[in-house]
């Protein structure tokens, strides 16, 4: 074996292992028939002391969750942003819906930065950057509401 191979060796094998480790929650949502939701969209928005602000969204959830992995993690994680408040930040939360409607709650970040969101999509689900999102409300950023039109929203499972 080569210098160069005895130096990469623990990489491959690190990979490797990262790449089963992976596969893993892959197994059980599909063990498990669950649905998969995401929305993604961006647009604009009322919210503090802004009107029509720009914010975006990419959440994915994995609705009809096992019981079992509820303590494990959140239905939903993904990152919001509201570009006048100057907020970026990952969140997490929860879903209910089926079908074609589909309401993401309890968004947040773990600073609060972002809190108690709650987006919705407006049937039906259409193909690619097609669809309403609704942004219900926010407790923070203050008041937040807004619409977006050209949202993906991605329904794949039972």
């Amino acid at each position: 074996m080569s210098i160069s191979a005895r130096r990469l060796s623990p990489f491959i094998v690190a990979l490797g292992l990262a790449l089963m480790s992976a596969g893993a929650p892959l197994k059980l949502a599909a063990q498990n028939n669950s649905i998969q939701v995401v929305f993604s969209g961006t647009g604009l928005a009322h919210y503090d002391t802004f009107t029509n602000a720009p914010f975006g969204f990419w959440v994915w959830c994995l609705a009809n969750a096992p019981a079992s992995s509820k303590g494990v993690y959140h239905d939903c994680a993904g990152s919001m942003y509201f570009y006048e408040a100057q907020i970026t930040k990952g969140v997490t939360g929860d879903i209910s819906g089926s079908g074609s409607t589909w309401t993401m709650t309890n968004i947040s970040s773990v600073d609060h930065k972002i809190d108690n969101c709650t987006l919705q999509n407006s049937p039906p689900i259409k193909s690619g950057p097609a669809n309403t999102v609704m942004l219900l409300s926010c407790t923070a950023p203050s008041n937040a509401s807004g619409t977006v039109t050209t949202a993906v929203v991605k329904v794949t499972g039972p």
